[in-house]
C-alpha cells in the first residue's frame, strides 16, 4: 500500500501508512528503533502538509515508544510537544493526557516539583471535563510523587481519592495498581500487616 501511495504522491495517505507501520513495529513487533524511523518519516510528511492533528498523534506515538524503551527524557520531550500541539488544537482531553504522561516521566527523572505542576494542571483540566478516568489517573500519579518524596499523608489522601473514583468506574485493573502503591507506602512506614492486605487486594 505504501509503494502504491508513493506513486501517486498522496502525502496524506503516505503519512497514514508510515504511521501505521510505525505502530505495528512499536505495539506488536516490539522493534522500537524501527518504529521511531517510521514515525519520523510520518511526522515529517504530516508537518510538511500542515496536517496538525495527525502530526500530533505521530509525536505522541514517538513519546509512547520512547517510554517503552525506558528513555524517559526522550519520552518527556515528545509528550511536551504533544501537549503544545493539542493546546493549539484546543483539544482539552488530549492536553490532559499529555500532561499526566509528562508528569509520569518527570517522576521517573526525579523532578518531583515539575511533575506535581504538570499533574495538577492535568487534574484541573480533567475535572473541568468531568473525565473520571483522567481524574483517577491524575490523583494516582500525584500520590506516586508524594510517595517518592516520603510525604505519606498526602500520598494516602491522593490514593484514597483515586480509589473512590476507580471503584465507581468498576476498573479492577486500575484498582490493583493503586492498591499496590498503597502497599508500598504502608510498607515504607512500617505497617507491614496492612501493606500485606493491600498487596493481597491487588491480586484479587
Amino acid at each position: 500500500a505504501l509503494i502504491a501511495r508513493e506513486k501517486v504522491d498522496d502525502k496524506l495517505l503516505i503519512g497514514n501508512s508510515l504511521n501505521s507501520i510505525g505502530s505495528i513495529y512499536s505495539s506488536f513487533l516490539k522493534n522500537y528503533q524501527e518504529a521511531i524511523k517510521y514515525f519520523d518519516r510520518a511526522a515529517a510528511i504530516r508537518k510538511e502538509i500542515g496536517d496538525l492533528p495527525n502530526f500530533g498523534k505521530t509525536i505522541n506515538n514517538k513519546a509512547i515508544t520512547y517510554e517503552k524503551m525506558g528513555q524517559s527524557g526522550q519520552a518527556l520531550e515528545f509528550y511536551k510537544q504533544s501537549f503544545e500541539i493539542n493546546q493549539l488544537l484546543g483539544d482539552q482531553t488530549h492536553m490532559a493526557e499529555s500532561l499526566i504522561k509528562s508528569g509520569t516521566m518527570l517522576i521517573d527523572l526525579g523532578k518531583y516539583p515539575e511533575a506535581i505542576n504538570d499533574l495538577e494542571y492535568g487534574l484541573k483540566i480533567n475535572m473541568d471535563l468531568n473525565n473520571s478516568r483522567g481524574i483517577s489517573d491524575a490523583f494516582t500519579q500525584i500520590g506516586c510523587v508524594h510517595l517518592k518524596m516520603a510525604d505519606y499523608n498526602t500520598a494516602l489522601e491522593k490514593f484514597n481519592e483515586a480509589i473512590k473514583i476507580t471503584k465507581e468506574q468498576k476498573d479492577q485493573w486500575g484498582l490493583a495498581g493503586i492498591y499496590n502503591n498503597m502497599a508500598i507506602m504502608l510498607q515504607n512506614v512500617g505497617r507491614t500487616e496492612k501493606a500485606l492486605d493491600y498487596y493481597k487486594s491487588a491480586l484479587a
